[in-house]
């Protein structure tokens, strides 16, 4: 009898891990698409388990009704992503919980398209490390991948027109070092669009998102730390194309704290919002920079920095964006609560890429911004100009920018001109001037006379002055007044 019980337990447990790998059919799986199969499933994980770890191989028309965990070790592996592995026999279903350090799910088409969810997450990843998801794809569901673990990746995963648009693709909740690789979302047409791409709120960081696409998203990615700190997100070629929302959102509220967000290579465009938006609301947003990036077509503004603090623009093109209605929007706007915004070595204007080249933008950057950089950007094909100060910043550099440096304006005498952002302009006129506007401190401006205008005190003028017409005057502006030479 005891020889009967190993040949048994060797049939059972041992040949089908080591002699052609387990099997949710040895253990009761009919995979007919009828029968629940979630049973053999559970079973077959508690072999591998028992084995120390096993890759269990998953035939295509198996049907789950409830939830299937995935212990440490254990992979589920199906016949490829084109397949339907597995398909869901109720709604608002979560089909595999991985739950421990190294589970994972490989090689599967997931369907949940035959239900209208509004709940529940197809793979989620909750404790543990090193969960991995990789080809997979996910049909119909609220949340596609969501995420608590610790160092997971998520990897060539395909997520298909979830069911509402309250759902996301793939979700991180409180978790360190998530990998989001090569992956997929996209919504099933412009009305049905999930709430975002990639969501982002719980506390952690160092997280990576690396090829991933966002295609009829309502938005893109979403990072929100709301009453949660989240530290260091690092996103490179990500695409974000088509949706009702915005193409990048970070906010911060309920004290939250966001620190730290490096964009390089990403794209937002065709949004019915902002291309990018941060705004820090009732938390703290500090040091997001965007290198590389490309803001097309968006309705509203290429990038809105509402608030926050150490925000940049480098070496990026940001054009036609304010679609819909146009000479509304701007390039780049970065309002009152936005400070440190440094936009260096970008395009921002019009581009063959959007509209045939037609300006559609208001202003290349509209600044309320007490401190501000705008240096070595090429700023032409701007409906209402290259750079609008809109309220006077208390630290400013604006220099080295194509469409301001090379352009000489001409503005009236009066008693009060508003000076533009060129360093030279032009004055025409007879009328005295008295105040000038258009300061920040250490501004300095070559202004040339055409005819006999002269300065006067009594406004924000120094010293009187009469200028010769023709010769140039350098005004300087320090303190709380111009000087004018």
């Amino acid at each position: 009898m005891a020889r009967i019980g190993y040949l048994v337990f060797l049939m059972v447990f041992v040949l089908p891990f080591h002699a052609w790998g387990l099997s949710v059919t040895t253990y009761g799986a009919l995979c007919n698409g009828v029968f629940d199969d979630a049973k053999a499933f559970t079973t077959a994980n508690a072999v591998a388990v028992a084995l120390g770890g096993a890759t269990i191989d998953v035939p295509p028309g198996c049907s789950l009704g409830s939830t299937v965990k995935v212990s440490a070790k254990v992979v589920f592996n199906g016949t490829g992503q084109s397949l339907p592995s597995v398909k869901a026999l109720s709604a608002n279903l979560t089909l595999f919980n991985l739950g421990g350090a190294g589970a994972a799910v490989t090689n599967l088409m997931i369907d949940q398209s035959a239900f209208t969810n509004a709940s529940g997450c197809a793979i989620n990843i909750g404790g543990g490390e090193f969960g991995y998801v990789n080809q997979v794809t996910i049909l119909g569901s609220f949340e596609g991948v969501c995420s608590s673990g610790t160092a997971v990746t998520i990897q060539n995963t395909i997520v298909l027109n979830p069911t509402t648009t309250t759902g996301t693709c793939f979700v991180i909740n409180v978790s360190f070092n998530t990998y989001l690789l090569n992956n997929l979302c996209r919504g099933t047409s412009s009305t049905l669009q999930p709430y975002a791409a990639v969501k982002i709120v719980g506390a952690g960081g160092g997280h990576v998102l690396y090829n991933m696409q966002g295609i009829w998203s309502g938005n893109g990615l979403v990072v929100n730390a709301n009453g949660v700190t989240i530290e260091w997100i690092f996103s490179v070629n990500t695409v974000m194309d088509t949706g009702t929302g915005t193409g990048l959102l970070l906010t911060a509220n309920g004290a939250g704290v966001l620190k730290g967000f490096q964009s390089t290579g990403d794209w937002a465009s065709s949004f019915d919002q902002n291309g990018i938006s941060v705004t820090q609301g009732t938390g703290t947003i500090d040091q997001v920079s965007f290198t590389g990036l490309r803001a097309f077509a968006n309705k509203q503004n290429g990038v809105a920095f509402n608030s926050g603090t150490n925000l940049s623009v480098n070496a990026s093109s940001i054009c036609g964006n304010s679609t819909a209605p146009t000479n509304t929007h701007n390039g780049i706007l970065a309002d009152a609560g936005a400070t440190g915004v440094k936009i260096t070595d970008s395009t921002i204007g019009t581009c063959a890429l959007v509209g045939g080249g037609t300006p559609t933008q208001a202003w290349g950057v509209l600044s309320l911004s007490p401190s501000i950089q705008i240096q070595g950007n090429t700023l032409n094909g701007n409906v209402g100009g290259p750079v609008s100060l809109a309220a006077a910043p208390t630290t400013a550099i604006i220099k080295d920018n194509i469409g301001i440096d090379n352009v000489v304006p001409t503005i009236a005498s009066a008693t009060t001109i508003t000076l533009p952002v060129n360093p030279t302009v032009v004055l025409s006129g007879v009328a005295s001037v008295q105040t000038i506007n258009g300061f920040w401190p250490g501004r300095q401006v070559l202004i040339v006379p055409q005819s006999t205008a002269n300065y006067i005190t009594g406004g924000n003028i120094s010293v009187a002055n009469t200028p010769t017409p023709g010769q140039p005057s350098i005004a300087v502006y320090f303190g709380s007044s111009w000087s004018v030479r």
